[in-house]
């Protein structure tokens, strides 16, 4: 499925090509179905839980791996993964210092990965259809041209107050989003630096090499909902984006970045959800402004 904005970056891609790999280093076959991988820090009672949601999927065990990847190392991320290594084909990496270099860690568990197929987790996702994935691998097997599966998600707390009653229904966002192994190692994976926007980023690459994507509406995940209390998650995205000026050609990079911005009139909006999707945009106006004072450091702390 190809929108308009799509079909623009492909179009202005082909006019000045560049280098689209990122920085991992896999291979394009795996010896496994599928491999689902997620990245955590400090919130091992969140990974107990989508932990838990795969452990009760009824796919074979044999059929898929989960790899864990810590952004550095501690004793409770470690027991909770031994918790399940009898429900589970699980491998936990960790680094060896806290760096918040999301893109690194995706990496690190891709090389370390065996999957035909990638599922992007994020610690908080949670999935309760036991059929998840022998779903998900049966959508790729029956659209053998799709490249990436986006699956519905939904706010976990929208019970409790109205304002958390929404999700962006189909994304890219790695919370739970899913790639053939071969277009992944295709465009190199992440790139290393990225400590945000990491898994968008990726998406635009993905795009520009013509990549097939298909949204599932049958597949359900619940994350906590898109609700900012500041800026400093909205302006990391934007410090993360500004670093990506000498990877793409300067014309893509500044209708990306004009993209980025088109919810800003949303500011205005007496509706929550929508003020929240302005606040996204306002972190990329605000992002140049503290990098040219130089308080980058204290964003991404």
């Amino acid at each position: 499925m190809t929108n308009l904005r799509h079909l623009l970056l492909r179009f202005i891609y082909d006019l000045q090509p560049f280098n689209l790999k990122g920085d991992a280093k896999i291979t394009s076959q795996g010896s496994l179905p599928i491999s689902c991988i997620i990245p955590t820090f400090d919130r091992w009672k969140e990974l107990d839980t989508i932990l838990s949601c795969l452990a009760l999927q009824n796919l074979s065990k044999e059929h898929f791996e989960v790899v864990v990847v810590e952004d550095g190392a501690t004793d409770e991320v470690r027991n909770c993964c031994k918790k399940y290594e009898q429900a589970l084909d699980i491998q936990l990496i960790h680094t060896e210092n806290v760096n918040h270099c999301i893109g690194a860690l995706r990496n690190r568990a891709l090389e370390q990965s065996r999957g035909d197929l990638l599922l992007f987790l994020d610690d908080d996702t949670q999935i309760y259809q036991t059929d998840f994935l022998q779903l998900l691998t049966d959508n790729f097997i029956s659209n053998p041209d799709i490249d990436c599966v986006q699956i519905s998600g939904r706010a976990d707390r929208c019970f409790i107050k109205g304002r958390y009653g929404y999700l962006d229904k189909f994304s890219f966002a790695a919370r739970c989003v899913a790639y053939r192994r071969g277009k992944i190692a295709d465009i190199g994976g992440f790139v290393d630096a990225l400590k945000s926007y990491e898994d968008i980023e990726l998406s635009i690459r993905f795009i520009l090499s013509g990549g097939e994507i298909f949204p599932n509406g049958n597949l359900v995940y619940f994350h906590p909902p898109l609700y900012f209390k500041s800026y400093d998650k909205t302006i990391t995205n934007g410090l993360a984006f500004l670093s990506l000026f000498h990877r793409y050609t300067f014309i893509l990079w500044i209708v990306c970045y004009l993209n980025a911005l088109r919810f800003l009139p949303l500011l205005l909006s007496p509706s929550i959800k929508h003020r929240q999707w302005g606040n996204i945009s306002a972190g990329f106006v605000i992002a140049p402004i503290y990098k040219l004072f130089k308080r980058i450091d204290f964003f991404y702390r």
